[in-house]
């Protein structure tokens, strides 16, 4: 069900509404909430929550008869409405990061009242799933991640059954952020990245979307009959394991290699030439033996820039929740 839960007045007299996509077991059971658009240029967290949108419809309709809905499920596929419109990273008007508006503010601007629309309506979920991607110039690989030592987060995220987990370090800036407010609050709390921003992989969000139906039926809002989810290869990567490589030089980067690969030391990432010349001014390599999850793919880089992220050591799961 389609629910309208905020609407706002543009300067010149045009309504834009937020909704939200609902559905209800006939028992109460657990809530999941899942927020996604909170950049406009986030093309596979949209389709990825457009195509769960239309299955748990089927579901409701009675048309996927494996499947009974056990809980309370709701999706916010458009959080940031204004950059969506605008087709752009932020929205212009204030280019604030939506991600970083939290907890929100019902006086205040329109990102701030969007964001504390989001908050109120999510803040008594058992399970809170943000799906954003991060800087366009950097392209990760499909990945879970949570604040690090969080435990009722890790057994969410066994559930959704990625390859790649990573637990991040709380700072100042995430506690700006959605899924650190629900933490706070006692919600169950990840964020799922679904690849690079500004284009569609429709194979990709095919293949993340039955990850979070097994997420779903782990977590209990979802029932299917049969088979249950097959148990995942996943890995656990907290901060110590991760390896950032930055730039020694200024110019054009050059890489030679892409996400996923796995690496071992001395591998050639790639290289640093100078724009104007073509000369070598440095060669990428990786320093340890890992499995390559972040590289950057806009070409020009200044001094000390984040080029790639290797993780070194991979801990198989289960985990001790």
């Amino acid at each position: 069900m389609k629910e309208h839960i905020l609407e706002l007045t543009t300067p010149l007299g045009q309504s834009v509404p937020l909704y939200k996509n609902t559905w209800r077991s006939a028992n109460k059971g657990k809530t999941l909430s899942i927020v996604g658009g909170l950049r406009g240029n986030q093309f596979n967290g949209m389709r990825l929550l457009a195509r769960l949108s239309g299955f748990l419809d089927a579901v409701e309709k009675g048309e996927a008869t494996d499947y009974k809905i056990l809980g309370n499920i709701q999706v916010f596929p458009l959080a940031n409405l204004f950059a969506v419109q605008g087709g752009t990273r932020n929205w212009a008007f204030d280019n604030l990061d939506f991600d970083l508006a939290f907890p929100g503010y019902d006086q205040g601007e329109p990102t701030d009242r969007i964001a504390r629309c989001l908050y109120r309506h999510t803040l008594e979920s058992d399970f809170g799933l943000a799906v954003h991607s991060y800087d366009s110039r950097y392209h990760e690989l499909a990945h879970a991640r949570l604040f690090h030592g969080d435990r009722k987060a890790r057994k969410l995220a066994d559930g959704l059954g990625l390859r790649v987990v990573r637990e991040i370090r709380e700072t100042s800036v995430s506690e700006l952020q959605l899924i650190s407010h629900w933490r706070d609050k006692g919600v169950a709390s990840l964020m799922l990245c679904p690849g690079e921003t500004g284009t569609l992989d429709t194979g990709l969000c095919e293949n993340l979307f039955g990850k979070l139906v097994d997420l779903m039926i782990g977590a209990g809002v979802l029932a299917r009959e049969g088979s249950k989810p097959e148990p995942a290869d996943a890995s656990l990567f907290t901060p110590k394991d991760e390896t950032e490589l930055k730039s020694a030089r200024a110019g054009l980067f050059i890489p030679d290699c892409a996400v996923g690969d796995e690496l071992n030391a001395g591998d050639k990432l790639g290289e640093i030439r100078d724009i104007y010349s073509g000369e070598l001014l440095e060669e990428i390599v990786a320093p340890v033996k890992g499995l390559l999850v972040g590289l950057r793919v806009y070409p020009l880089v200044y001094q000390n820039e984040a080029l790639a992220t290797v993780v070194a050591k991979k801990s198989r799961w289960p985990f001790s929740f």
